[in-house]
């Protein structure tokens, strides 16, 4: 999924809040904020420039659920079907805050395939101390075809 695109629905909005009977028919505010939130989220993935990839299963759930949490938080409209607390309001925002920033440095890997800053890797410097480290090193680099 590419971004530019929501990443929610009205209807998975109206599902997660449990809104069912509240729209008798969905209109253009709803989109409207769910637009607002896959921008933030838009803005977050190409920090990594991970605009153009493959998303897999679980995050598109899970920017799905991201979006929905945004949309609530920033729908603070009177008339709102979702009229959280400020305690609500600020526990979803710092949620959301926390999710953006593991997004934005790459801690938390959206795209097929990849892996987050956070994936182990260990790896030690050889030194070229001797002639025998030299053949080491350079033997290793022809069988990684690094040459």
């Amino acid at each position: 999924m590419a971004c530019g695109e929501p990443y929610a629905t009205p209807q998975d909005y109206i599902d997660f809040f449990c809104l069912d009977g509240v729209y008798d028919e969905v209109d253009g505010r709803l989109e409207t904020f769910l637009a607002m939130a896959s921008s933030d989220i838009d803005m977050a993935r190409a920090q990594t420039g991970a605009c153009d990839c493959s998303l897999t299963s679980a995050a598109e759930t899970f920017l799905s659920r991201l979006t929905c949490v945004i949309a609530a938080v920033i729908h603070n409209c009177p008339c709102g079907e979702v009229r959280l607390s400020d305690q609500e309001r600020q526990m979803y925002l710092d949620w959301a805050t926390v999710n953006l920033n593991a997004i934005r440095t790459g801690n938390l890997e959206l795209c097929y395939g990849e892996t987050g800053a956070d994936w182990p890797a260990a790896a030690s410097v050889s030194q070229n101390l001797t002639d025998r480290n030299q053949a080491i090193i350079i033997l290793n680099r022809w069988k990684r075809g690094l040459g």
